[in-house]
């Protein structure tokens, strides 16, 4: 839906986020996610500078906490959006991707004119549920198909059958087939992520992680598959955020300037993985394709982006998310994060300027409410893009950003390039 010719970039309808908000953001807050939701959304429409009735468009994904049938539309309802004519509401689920591709989706309505101004909204509260029944339902995620027949039975036996934790294995059977193709890659450099990602959270108020970690920490933390540890896994929170799209023409005479989205790609893997480890590895190229259709869209390469929002669940899906972003070479992930942990270990710190990755501390340092996460992205990209992030995370220089989602295990890949207006 979100492919549109580079010529539209130009005209009246080109797509702007013209207002984003956060919800209360934490551990156990005990609210539900609507109520996040909707905290967010006002958030997002009071710095736009509109209300409730100058929306004609709203996207939402599903919740774990709370899941609902068209959870789009019980959320535009409890929102005070609909009952209203011609309002366009959709569910979008992608899993984790799902806020990039809602977010490129609602460029389309608003550069085909089919909206004027269009919510996106994500928001879920993981942390408050039961350790038993958030894992029951997380599981479920990767749940092989039941009784089929033909020849997709024979797919569904050659699979990969994943032990519970279902998705810390997926990403751990990710990770033993990217080294064994990409021996550079070491064991340390996946925990060298987690410190990474917990020393840019430790710059935001919000944040999960109040303090950096030391790489024993990560490697002596509880192992919950081969190569993963509790300390290297996304960290279960609550907390929603929301974003307005609107077009430039109303952008201009009603609404506040934010930051144009000029460039998207979606791309898929697969819903399981095969039990060979090269063909597993053929199901992890998905985040490339979407990057590479990005840029293209945008006009942009790797070189021209300033700030880089990557999917970080765990360690494996940042490091392929460096090598898909353009960051560094294929199979060269592993010693790009060493450079950076080796840079934070000499001097103590390490400024946005020398690794303008994830600023906010991504899913491993910021938090992680199930699907919300790269619509945080997505509003630290718009703070830095309008140089409004707290002075220890604010770039000197933010003219472009891209923010990357990543669904599922590798199963869906989302990307979209943000620029100045």
């Amino acid at each position: 839906l979100h492919q549109i010719p580079a010529t539209a970039r130009g005209m009246k309808n080109a797509a702007q986020i013209v207002g984003w908000g956060l919800s209360e953001v934490g551990s156990r807050l005990g609210k539900s996610p609507t109520h996040l939701v909707n905290q967010a959304l006002g958030r997002a429409m009071r710095h736009a500078g509109i209300g409730p009735t100058h929306l004609d468009g709203f996207l939402a994904c599903p919740s774990l906490a709370e899941p609902r049938f068209m959870p789009a539309h019980c959320l535009a309802s409890a929102c005070g959006i609909i009952p209203r004519s011609n309002t366009v509401v959709l569910s979008v689920d992608t899993g984790g991707a799902s806020p990039v591709s809602m977010l490129l989706q609602a460029k389309t309505l608003v550069e085909r004119g089919v909206c004027s101004a269009v919510a996106v909204v994500a928001g879920d509260a993981v942390s408050s549920m039961p350790s038993q029944a958030f894992l029951e339902a997380a599981d479920s995620a990767c749940q092989l198909p039941g009784k089929v027949e033909g020849g997709v039975e024979a797919k569904v036996k050659a699979a990969h059958h994943l032990e519970s934790p279902k998705i810390p294995h997926g990403y751990s059977h990710a990770a033993e087939a990217h080294m064994k193709a990409y021996p550079k890659l070491k064991r340390e450099h996946l925990a060298m992520v987690s410190v990474l990602m917990s020393h840019q959270g430790s710059k935001h108020p919000l944040a999960a992680s109040k303090l950096t970690l030391q790489l024993h920490q990560v490697l002596s933390s509880p192992l919950v598959a081969p190569h993963t540890s509790q300390l290297e896994c996304a960290r279960r929170s609550d907390g929603a955020a929301a974003v307005v799209v609107a077009s430039d023409h109303l952008a201009a005479t009603s609404l506040a300037p934010g930051p144009r989205i000029t460039g998207g790609g979606e791309a898929s893997g697969a819903a399981f993985f095969p039990s060979d480890l090269g063909d597993t590895l053929r199901c992890l190229e998905g985040g490339g394709d979407a990057f590479r259709k990005a840029y293209q869209e945008a006009g942009r390469s790797s070189g021209d982006i300033d700030w880089f929002g990557i999917y970080d669940c765990y360690p494996i899906c940042f490091v392929r998310g460096l090598e898909a972003a353009g960051l560094c070479a294929e199979g060269e992930g592993g010693e790009y994060v060493e450079a950076a942990y080796n840079k934070l270990i000499k001097s103590g710190s390490l400024s946005c300027g020398e690794f303008p990755i994830n600023t906010h501390g991504g899913l491993l340092g910021f938090g992680a409410p199930w699907e919300v996460p790269a619509l945080f992205s997505v509003v630290e990209a718009c703070e830095q893009l309008t140089g409004r992030a707290a002075s220890e995370r604010q770039l000197s220089r933010c003219r472009s950003a891209v923010v990357y989602g990543n669904g599922g295990v590798f199963g869906a890949s989302a990307v979209a390039v943000l620029e100045q207006r």
